[in-house]
């Protein structure tokens, strides 16, 4: 029993020294309590923000009964750009982000037909309205949630000669996404976000025939946010 005992001291003493750490990390710059309601004085105002990161995108299936052709992508790349209203904790804003993923293979499950390397792309240009919901676990750092609907213009390209296909299609769609992150304060007008983005549209056509998956786009970013 007094070995437990020690043990247990010993664990909280060392969780207490965590926990210490911490604070003195975050307390330096942000002294005030957790969980303390945002200033509205503060918070209020007009900002830019710019950003990008990795993205990655589902495989796309399109078939037909002359052909079964799917679209696989490599690791894209996306970068966006936003302005917005801050009230409070809640912010709102109209983005503009371009996502690219290129082909990495495009197979045809029924006339055998396979090829790899830079034969096509996915690419996306999408314009957004954003809402933000930020949480503030001291004065500069905290968590935040957002969401936002669009429209999204998109080209599908793939080299499909030996198919008798078009090689590229353009479509326009309806975008949706979903955003959950960290922001860090580093001064009352510079503020930088690090986050997820969930991403998605209604199906592309490509060849006429809509793609059997719902598109779909995970990615990992970061922005800078500044204050005017």
């Amino acid at each position: 029993m007094k070995t437990k005992n020690i043990k247990s001291l010993c664990l909280g003493l060392v969780l207490i020294g965590i926990g210490s750490v911490s604070a003195q990390m975050f307390g330096a710059c942000c002294p005030t309590p957790l969980y303390e309601p945002c200033n509205p004085c503060r918070r209020q105002g007009w900002y830019i923000g710019a950003g990008g990161g990795v993205t990655w995108h589902n495989n796309e299936d399109f078939n037909t009964t002359d052909a079964n052709l799917h679209l696989n992508y490599d690791v894209g790349g996306e970068g966006f750009a936003s302005i917005g209203y801050m009230y409070d904790c809640w912010r709102f804003e109209i983005e503009g982000a371009y996502r690219y993923n290129g082909l990495d293979q495009a197979i045809d499950t029924v006339g055998g037909f396979v090829t790899t390397g830079n034969a096509g792309h996915n690419r996306d240009i999408s314009i957004m309205g954003n809402i933000f919901y930020d949480i503030y676990f001291n004065n500069c750092f905290g968590i935040f949630i957002g969401a936002g609907i669009g429209i999204d213009f998109n080209e599908v390209k793939a080299s499909g000669g030996d198919l008798g296909i078009p090689e590229k299609k353009k479509n326009t769609l309806f975008a949706w996404q979903i955003m959950p992150g960290f922001f860090y304060d580093f001064t009352d007008q510079v503020t930088l976000d690090i986050g997820y983005r969930f991403f998605s549209t209604t199906k592309p056509k490509f060849f006429n025939i809509k793609s059997h998956k719902i598109p779909i786009a995970h990615n990992i970013e970061a922005r800078l946010r500044i204050k005017l």
